[in-house]
């Protein structure tokens, strides 16, 4: 029966019909309002990777700032500002991104971490393509990379919520963030995490990583 119902969800994830995509996008949208000329917009979190002991969870966000991803580590790595996370698709194609956010009581714990990936359009429709089978987490002041692969159900799990954000956006309403600007806030957060540790390597963001991948699954 759990089987049967993964399969109509992965349909459904992947389906381009609008109605398919709508009915069951419920408990998925956590905000959505507009103030003045900006769709404030968020999703729920789902799991990208769920262990005995650690998972990492994503959620989408879109505000003032434009569409960014925030990202939840339980139990994982504590994921500070100017670490990265770089996602890995079918054709091993790697995209970087750096966390921008400071870590402080409001968004995390001794044992668990929540913070912000900046997103492009492009970002937000290549991540939720259907793809994406793995990512990494490279710590700032480390050279190698962690590997977490994507379960099948995992995958179909960001790519439904992924396609229920879009399909919620006023893209009328939506700071458009371009790419050129992305990648400053990326190289800003490297920068600036870089300086104060002084160590560790870094790839170009907004392009494949180019770090040292340890890809043994962890």
């Amino acid at each position: 029966m759990k089987y049967i119902i993964f399969i109509i969800f992965y349909f459904c994830a992947n389906s381009i019909s609008f109605e398919c995509r709508a009915q069951n996008c419920t408990g998925k949208i956590k905000e959505s309002q507009v103030v003045g000329t900006i769709h404030f917009l968020s999703t729920n979190k789902v799991f990208i990777l769920k262990r005995p002991t650690y998972s990492y969870q994503i959620a989408f966000v879109s505000d003032g700032e434009g569409v960014s991803a925030d990202i939840t580590s339980l139990m994982g790595d504590r994921l500070e500002f100017g670490d990265e996370i770089i996602f890995q698709d079918n054709s091993n194609k790697r995209l970087n991104y750096y966390f921008v956010d400071h870590l402080n009581k409001s968004n995390s714990t001794q044992a668990n971490s929540t913070n912000k990936i900046r997103l492009t359009m492009d970002d937000l429709k290549w991540l939720i393509s259907g793809e994406i089978n793995a990512f990494y987490v490279k710590k700032g002041d480390q050279k190698e990379m962690k590997k977490f692969t994507l379960l099948a159900e995992n995958s179909a799990d960001l790519v439904y919520l992924g396609r229920c954000f879009m399909s919620t956006m006023d893209l009328a309403k939506v700071e458009q963030v371009s790419n050129a600007k992305s990648k400053l806030i990326s190289f800003q957060s490297r920068d600036n995490s870089q300086a104060s540790s002084n160590s560790g390597s870094f790839s170009k963001p907004g392009g494949p990583g180019q770090s040292q991948a340890t890809d043994s699954e962890l």
